[in-house]
């Protein structure tokens, strides 16, 4: 089974645009607005991530995580 997870923020370009992505290509996620959740936004500080959106990918334990606005890997999750 195959889990998504994007931290985002408010006005972000790129946080915007992988959310239309998903949107358009009716990819479930579960959003996290890091500007609301501050407990997100500390955890990914704590664990060293400064760039949004980040994307975790959870399939069947195989962790994959990026940073950024990229529709390459996002088209494999198609």
């Amino acid at each position: 089974m195959r889990t998504i997870k994007v931290f985002t923020e408010q006005f972000c370009p790129a946080c915007t645009m992988t959310k239309d992505y998903l949107a358009h290509h009716q990819i479930a996620a579960q959003l996290i607005d890091v500007t609301t959740d501050h407990a997100a936004s500390a955890a990914l500080k704590q664990l060293g991530y400064t760039s949004l959106p980040l994307v975790l990918v959870d399939e069947d334990g195989q962790m994959r995580v990026w940073t950024g606005y990229r529709p390459d890997l996002l088209a494999t999750l198609s």
